[in-house]
């Protein structure tokens, strides 16, 4: 745990990119655990019998809507923590190189 502390640092820079990824996957979580209860409602519904077509044409669009807003959040998920992780890992090795050529020629 140790060596993970080292990167405190360069978390902290990008905060604001993981906060949003983080809120992007909570979002995203939400969507899909509704999905089967919307799934519950709709066959609940169908057992009764006494439905119409515009309330499976209604859950189905809600379904559809949830799915897709799920995978549109699971993407900016993907694309803001990943944006995040590639710019510590740039700042990483912008600190290392700049360790690098810090040293005297004696220490290559």
């Amino acid at each position: 745990m140790k060596e993970l502390k080292r990167l405190i640092p360069y978390i902290r820079l990008h905060k604001n990119k993981l906060y949003l990824g983080l809120l992007f996957v909570t979002i995203s979580n939400i969507c899909s655990t509704y999905t089967p209860r919307i799934v519950g409602k709709a066959i609940d519904l169908i057992r009764q019998g006494n439905f119409t077509t515009s309330q499976i044409t209604e859950y189905i669009v809600l379904l559809l809507g949830l799915t897709a807003l799920s995978g549109l959040f699971m993407f900016f998920t993907r694309k803001t923590i990943i944006v995040a992780s590639r710019l510590i890992e740039y700042d990483l090795r912008r600190d290392l190189v700049d360790a690098i050529e810090k040293q005297s020629t004696d220490y290559f």
